[in-house]
């Protein structure tokens, strides 16, 4: 064997201790991060196969397998089954517009330049990124003078009113780093801005859209106060506030109790999980990547 061929292979062999001794590391501390997101899950499934005197002596152990509560899901269904659509409902509208309104915007302060365009928007960020809870007693205040109490038009305007400031600013980053090249080449062969706008800048940014669109529906998915406010029927409830409604009457209820409670959560995360789910192949992608970097 040559000299040249051990270094190779000694080269090879420390190349490969350098990168067990950072790996090491990495995958101890993400074991640990995984069984502390799972573990709950994990618990919360658990115990809404359980009989509810199982449930009391002890959250911990496993169900008997003659006693597996299966039934416990259809009562939850029967609970939280309609709500749920209405949550599903009312996140996708809020956050597919939302995501149009962004987008728009953000085209307008990133392409469109008029006197005083970057103090507007200035002005526009710090606006929109005070509290929303701050904004809450006027808004229910025009929400009840407009007679739109128990409506989903009152959870829809006040989240597309206050909810713009961080996807403006992610497109507008995104659309100012996209080439300059394309986009004049367009203008010069008569593109208008509407085309521009659809054709070339708003395909390049699928990743960007759906990650916003992900982020707001997950946010309008598990809103609570405001929908509990305005959204007083329970027939138009979203699944969060009847579940805060429902916990302590499914408590109380001997038969039912917490195996059912246990149940209607990891019912009412089904949708949430849904979306994610779908949404990973653009999270992997290398589109994703580059455009979280610009």
């Amino acid at each position: 064997m040559t000299d040249a061929v051990r270094n190779k292979k000694r080269t090879f062999r420390l190349r490969r201790n350098e990168r067990l001794r950072v790996q090491i590391p990495i995958i101890i501390i993400l074991s640990v991060a995984i069984t502390f997101t799972l573990v709950p899950f994990i618990l919360t499934l658990i115990n809404s196969l359980k009989a509810n005197i199982e449930v009391q002596k002890s959250i911990f152990t496993l169900p008997a397998p003659n006693s597996v509560m299966w039934s416990n899901y259809v009562k939850a269904f029967d609970y939280v089954g309609a709500n749920i659509w209405n949550s599903v409902f009312i996140a996708f509208v809020q956050s597919a517009v939302l995501v149009v309104i962004s987008a728009v915007m953000a085209y307008i302060f990133a392409e469109i330049k008029f006197f005083g365009s970057n103090l507007i928007f200035y002005v526009y960020i710090m606006v929109m990124v005070l509290p929303g809870e701050l904004n809450t007693p006027q808004n229910y205040a025009f929400i009840y003078k407009a007679n739109l109490l128990n409506s989903y038009w009152a959870v829809w305007l006040p989240g597309w009113a206050s909810a713009q400031a961080s996807g403006i600013f992610l497109f507008r980053i995104f659309f100012m780093g996209q080439p300059k090249s394309l986009k004049e080449a367009a203008r010069i062969d008569g593109a208008s801005n509407f085309q521009l706008f659809s054709r070339i800048v708003l395909p390049i940014t699928i990743p960007i859209v759906i990650y916003r669109f992900l982020t707001g529906f997950t946010a309008s998915y598990n809103s609570y106060l405001w929908n509990t406010l305005v959204l007083q029927d329970q027939s138009k409830m979203s699944v969060i506030t009847l579940l805060m409604l429902k916990s302590g009457v499914v408590k109380d209820n001997a038969r039912q109790g917490y195996g059912v409670l246990y149940a209607m959560y990891i019912i009412s995360g089904l949708p949430l999980m849904a979306v994610s789910a779908v949404s990973l192949k653009f999270f992997k992608g290398t589109e994703f990547a580059s455009a979280l970097k610009m």
